[in-house]
């Protein structure tokens, strides 16, 4: 059975801490009974005020990019403790007034 989640972020992806951002963010993940899981997810980022300060030598501009890309998690038992290993790829498009790239996270958190 499928899970689906959405994420509205705190912190901006798109932003410095200075400006505002709206970033918005959804996945849909397939769990398999042997502690894998894989999906897809995205998220898109409009910056909602624009660049200022001594820094924006460029211009008043407010960036906007979309990206979407795959996830795979594997969970798995260390010790008789749960631990997650998952990694995501985005794809950015729909880009504007800043730089298009491919994200690559990977994470491994557990308890302490």
């Amino acid at each position: 059975m499928p899970t689906i989640g959405a994420v509205l972020a705190e912190k901006s992806i798109c932003s410095s801490r200075s400006l505002a951002g709206d970033d918005r963010g959804a996945a849909i993940n397939q769990h398999f009974p042997f502690g894998l899981a894989a999906g897809v997810g995205g998220y898109f980022c409009q910056q909602l005020t624009g660049d200022s300060g001594s820094r924006a030598r460029l211009g008043y501009f407010m960036g906007r990019v979309a990206a979407i890309g795959p996830l795979v998690a594997y969970t798995f038992t260390v010790d008789k403790q749960s631990v997650s290993l998952s990694g995501r790829q985005f794809h950015e498009f729909d880009t504007q007034n800043r730089v298009r790239g491919d994200a690559i996270f990977a994470s491994l958190p557990f308890p302490l």
